[in-house]
């Protein structure tokens, strides 16, 4: 079992959570987040940034197939939807990268934990007066 002293756990890395280890940390306190799941906003990671860039696409696609209204003539439009989605997922982990700048997230895996910002899992632990203690193997992606 790995114990730390911390000043402040914040669990949980969604949007409130992040701002207050932000808040916290900027105040001078030992802060720390702790987190199991997917890290980043649901925003970020599946919800209005992945939307807005699919929505994105599909106005590309949309102009260029109404282009020939202006005078400007194109062949077919065709949509390459895997790479579609290979923009989507880089732009998808750049702007979740952005959202988890100057976060120090535990990362609780199997009941174990590490200091890393990368990496989700399930585990467990226990915060108690400024410590937050986990068991098991430490494991970050």
């Amino acid at each position: 079992m790995e114990t730390r002293t911390v000043d402040v756990a914040v669990i949980g890395a969604g949007t409130a959570g992040l701002n207050a280890q932000r808040a916290a940390s900027k105040a001078g306190a030992r802060a720390l987040l702790i987190e199991r799941g997917p890290l980043g906003t649901t925003c970020a990671r599946v919800g209005c940034m992945p939307s807005k860039l699919l929505i994105a696409a599909s106005d590309a696609a949309h102009a260029v197939h109404d282009a020939g209204g202006f005078g400007i003539r194109v062949g077919d439009v065709e949509v390459d939807g895997r790479a579609v989605l290979r923009r989507v997922r880089a732009e998808r982990d750049r702007f979740v990268s952005f959202v988890l700048d100057d976060c120090r997230v535990l990362i609780v895996r199997h009941g174990g934990a590490d200091g890393s910002n990368r990496g989700a899992g399930h585990g467990r632990g226990a915060a108690h007066r400024g410590r937050y203690a986990a068991g098991g193997r430490a494991h970050a992606d």
